[in-house]
C-alpha cells in the first residue's frame, strides 16, 4: 500500500513532459554569412516549419509561413530562418545592437544545459542587426552580450536571416553527447504584435524553456580554452568650477588622465571559466536617466551596465537582492570564476574597490555614506533539479580596514511542480562589524535603529540581522495568483547587495485573470487585485493597502491600464488613513515610425521629507515618445513632472520636472552619433552629452565623447558651465 501511495505521489508531482525532438546534422562545409542562404547545404536540409502563434492567439495557424534550418560543424552552430511576408510590410531599422525590438526579428532561444535554469536568446532583424539576451525564469537581461555572426536580407517574399554562433562563445557541459534545447521564434509587429514559436508554446505552462525542442545528434563539440583578451585605452580631460557658489571665479581643470586596462577570460577546462579585469575603466558613455527623488527617503536603484559584471551574473540572482554589483564602485581589479558541472553551478566574484559606497537601511529611510577601500568576496552554489527548479547557498563578504566587515549567509530554493505551481523560499543571516569613520558621527549619531538602539554613524558597533521570504504561485493560461510572506529584521545590512528598508513583516496577495476575447480591437483584458498588510517586527502596523488595476492590450500595439490604490500608512509615528490615488497609463505604437505614451497619477500622498509630514495633493505626469524619422534617425524625448501641494492650500511642497531627449543617427551598421540633452528643473541643471561610437562587435569599439554640465543661477548669474569632460575609449577583442 505504501509503495502504491509513493508511486501515485511521484506521478502526481511529476513535471516531466513528453518532449519533441529535432535532429541536427554535422556538416563540414564553408558558407558565407550574407543573409541569402544560397549555398547547397541549406537546400539539402529539411526545414523546420511547425510554427504556431503564441500571441495574440494561442496555438493559431500563423498568417505567414516561417522555415528554420539548423546544422553545425566542429566550431559553430548555424541557424537560418526564412520569414515569408509582404516585403512592403516588413519593419526594420539600421540601428545599433540590441535596439531592434520594435522591428521584425527572428532567432532562437538556446538552453545549452537542458535544465531550463537559463538560456541564450540570439536574434537579428531583417538586415542582420543583432539583439541578444540572457533569459532566466524570472527575468530577461538584454545587457548581456554574445559574440556571433549574423546577416539579413529583405527579399521579394519576406526576409532571410543567417547566424553563425561559435561554440567558444557559449557555455555548455563537457560531455561527448550534448542535450541542448532550442526554441525558434519570430516577432512580427503589425496591427498586433504577433509572436510565433516552434515548437508551439502553451500559455498553460509558465516554464517556456521546459517546452523547448531537444536537439538530437549534437556531439563531439568543445569550447576549447576560449581565451579572450580585451585590452583598452581610455583618456579624459576634466574641467570643474572653482567655487560652485560663485561662478565668476571661473573654471579649473585636472591634468589629462590616461589609463590602460585589461579584461580577460579563459576556460581552465570545459566546466570552469575565469574572468579577470585589471585597472578597469568602468565609466559609462551615457549617464543614467535622472530620477525624481524629491519625495523619496530611500536610495535609488540603477541597473548594471558594465560588461564584466553582467556575464554569468544570473547565478548570483535570488529573491532578495543580496548581490548588487554597482556597490563595487571603482575597482582596482576583479576576478570571476564560474563552474558548471552536472547539475551544479558554482560561482565566485572577488574585487578590490577604491571608493566604496555604503547603504545603511532603516525602517522608513536609508542613509548613504561614502567609504574608502574595501574587498568583496561572493560565493554562490546552486544545484539545478530540473524544470526551472533549484536550491542554493550564497556567502557574501565585504571587508574594510581595521577588521571591519559585513557577512551574509543565505539559503534559497525554487520548486516548480504540477506544471503550474511554484514555491520560492529564501532565508539569510547578516553579521556586521562597523568600521570607524569619525566624519559620520556628527551627522548620524542621533539616529538609531534596532532592538539595542545602534547608531547610524559608523562607530565600530557589532550587530546581526536576518531576512526571510516565502512565496507560493499558481500560473496558468487564464489565472495567476501569488501569496508572499516577507520579513527583514531591523539590524540587516547587506553591503554587497541592495536592501534599502528593514524592520518589517509583509504579507502580500495578488490575483490576476487573463481574458483573451475574440474582439475586433482588443487582444487581452487583465483585471488584477493586490492587497498587503505591513507591520514592523514589534507588531506595530505600518501600512495596509489594496491596489486594483484593469489593463487592455489592444490592436495597433496599444496598451491601456487604469489603477486605483487605497492605503492606510503610519509614517514617523503618525497615521495617514486617507491615502487614495488613481492612475492612468497608455502607450501606442501606431506604426513603425511613431510610438507615444503617458502615465498620469493624482490623489493623496505623504510629503515624506518635511520636518512634519503631511498628506498632500499629488499630481505626477510622465510623457514619452519614440520617433523613427527614417531607418537611420531616432529621437526619444521624455518628460517627467511631479507636484505635491499642501492639503489646505495651493502652496507647493515639491514642484518640478525633468526633460530628456536622446537623438541617434546610425551612419552604418557599426557607426552612430548620439546627442543626449537633459534638463532637471529640481536642481536647475542642464547636461549635454555628445558621443561618436564605432562598434565592430560587442567588445571591439571606439568611443569619442564629451559631457558638459550647466547650472541655472537665476537672475544673478544666469546659466553657467560648472563642469566639462572630454573622453575617448579604444577597446579590442582578441579571441582564440
Amino acid at each position: 500500500m505504501l509503495r502504491m501511495f509513493i508511486l501515485i505521489f511521484i506521478l502526481f508531482i511529476s513535471t516531466v513532459n513528453a518532449k519533441d525532438f529535432i535532429s541536427i546534422k554535422k556538416i563540414k562545409t564553408t558558407i558565407k554569412i550574407d543573409g541569402e542562404m544560397t549555398e547547397s547545404v541549406w537546400q539539402d536540409l529539411e526545414p523546420i516549419t511547425n510554427f504556431k502563434e503564441f500571441e495574440p492567439k494561442e496555438n493559431a495557424e500563423p498568417d505567414v509561413m516561417t522555415k528554420a534550418y539548423l546544422f553545425y560543424d566542429e566550431k559553430n552552430l548555424y541557424v537560418g530562418i526564412k520569414a515569408y511576408d509582404n516585403p512592403k510590410e516588413v519593419r526594420y531599422s539600421l540601428t545599433s545592437r540590441d535596439n531592434i525590438y520594435d522591428d521584425d526579428f527572428a532567432g532562437i532561444i538556446l538552453d545549452t544545459y537542458g535544465n531550463a535554469s537559463w538560456s541564450y536568446q540570439l536574434l537579428c532583424n531583417p538586415i542582420g542587426i543583432q539583439g541578444d539576451a540572457k533569459r532566466t525564469p524570472d527575468r530577461e537581461d538584454d545587457s548581456f552580450d554574445v559574440f556571433y555572426y549574423s546577416a539579413g536580407t529583405v527579399t521579394d517574399s519576406g526576409y532571410i536571416v543567417e547566424m553563425k554562433i561559435p561554440f567558444k562563445s557559449l557555455s555548455f557541459p563537457a560531455e561527448k553527447i550534448q542535450n541542448w534545447r532550442i526554441i525558434f521564434g519570430r516577432i512580427r509587429p503589425r496591427d498586433s504584435k504577433y509572436i510565433y514559436f516552434c515548437p508551439p508554446i502553451s500559455r498553460q505552462k509558465p516554464c517556456l524553456e521546459c517546452q523547448a525542442l531537444i536537439i538530437k545528434g549534437l556531439h563531439d563539440i568543445y569550447p576549447g580554452k576560449n581565451i579572450r583578451l580585451i585590452p583598452a585605452i581610455t583618456g579624459n580631460k576634466v574641467y570643474f568650477i572653482k567655487d560652485y557658489d560663485n561662478p565668476d571665479m571661473g573654471m579649473d581643470s585636472k591634468p589629462v588622465e590616461g589609463k590602460v586596462s585589461l579584461t580577460g577570460r579563459f576556460n581552465i577546462n570545459s566546466n570552469l571559466s575565469t574572468e579577470f579585469t585589471v585597472n578597469p575603466d568602468f565609466s559609462q558613455v551615457e549617464s543614467d536617466p535622472a530620477q525624481i527623488d524629491v519625495n523619496s527617503t530611500f536610495a535609488l536603484f540603477y541597473s548594471e551596465k558594465r560588461p564584466f559584471f553582467q556575464e554569468g551574473m544570473e547565478i548570483f540572482n535570488s529573491f532578495f537582492n543580496l548581490v548588487y554589483t554597482r556597490s563595487i564602485n571603482n575597482p582596482i581589479g576583479a576576478v570571476k570564476l564560474i563552474s558548471r558541472f552536472g547539475k551544479w553551478d558554482v560561482a565566485y566574484l572577488g574585487a578590490k574597490d577604491k571608493n566604496t559606497p555604503i547603504i545603511i537601511p532603516l525602517e522608513e529611510s536609508s542613509e548613504f555614506v561614502g567609504n574608502g577601500k574595501s574587498y568583496s568576496n561572493i560565493l554562490r552554489i546552486k544545484r539545478n533539479i530540473g524544470n526551472s527548479s533549484y536550491y542554493g547557498f550564497l556567502f557574501s563578504n565585504r571587508a574594510y580596514e581595521k577588521n571591519a566587515y559585513n557577512n551574509v549567509f543565505s539559503f534559497d530554493f525554487k520548486y516548480l511542480f504540477l506544471q503550474n505551481y511554484t514555491v520560492d523560499f529564501q532565508i539569510f543571516k547578516t553579521f556586521t562589524h562597523e568600521l570607524i569613520d569619525s566624519s559620520t558621527i556628527e551627522d548620524f549619531q542621533s539616529e538609531v535603529f534596532g532592538y539595542n538602539n545602534h547608531t547610524v554613524a559608523l562607530d565600530g558597533e557589532k550587530y546581526s540581522g536576518y531576512g526571510l521570504i516565502s512565496q507560493f504561485d499558481y500560473s496558468s493560461r487564464h489565472l495567476y495568483s501569488m501569496l508572499r510572506y516577507k520579513v527583514v529584521s531591523p539590524e540587516v545590512r547587506v553591503d554587497n547587495g541592495f536592501i534599502t528598508q528593514t524592520n518589517y513583516e509583509k504579507l502580500l496577495y495578488l490575483v490576476q485573470y487573463n481574458y483573451y476575447p475574440e474582439w475586433k480591437f482588443v487582444d487581452l483584458i487583465q483585471p488584477r487585485i493586490m492587497a498587503s498588510y505591513i507591520q514592523n517586527t514589534k507588531k506595530l502596523r505600518k501600512d495596509k493597502w489594496i491596489y486594483a488595476t484593469i489593463s487592455f492590450q489592444m490592436k495597433r500595439q496599444t496598451y491601456f491600464r487604469l489603477s486605483y490604490v487605497i492605503s492606510q500608512e503610519r509614517f514617523r509615528g503618525k497615521d495617514f488613513p486617507g491615502i487614495k490615488r488613481i492612475s492612468l497609463f497608455c502607450s501606442s505604437r501606431i506604426n513603425d515610425v511613431f510610438e507615444i505614451g503617458m502615465r498620469s497619477e493624482i490623489g493623496k500622498s505623504i510629503a515624506r521629507t518635511l520636518d512634519e509630514p503631511v498628506l498632500g495633493n499629488v499630481h505626477e505626469l510622465e510623457l514619452f515618445s519614440d520617433l523613427k524619422i527614417h531607418n537611420r534617425l531616432f529621437i526619444e524625448p521624455s518628460f517627467n513632472y511631479y507636484n505635491l501641494k499642501y492639503p489646505d492650500s495651493d502652496e507647493n511642497i515639491y514642484d518640478g520636472y525633468i526633460y530628456r531627449i536622446k537623438t541617434t543617427y546610425q551612419l552604418k551598421r557599426e557607426l552612430f552619433v548620439r546627442l543626449v540633452l537633459q534638463y532637471d528643473n529640481f536642481s536647475s541643471d542642464f547636461n549635454i552629452e555628445p558621443l561618436i561610437s564605432y562598434q565592430i562587435n560587442p567588445f571591439t569599439l571606439v568611443y569619442i565623447g564629451a559631457s558638459t554640465s550647466h547650472h541655472d543661477y537665476g537672475e544673478q548669474f544666469g546659466f553657467r558651465t560648472v563642469g566639462k569632460q572630454f573622453f575617448f575609449k579604444l577597446q579590442y577583442l582578441w579571441q582564440s
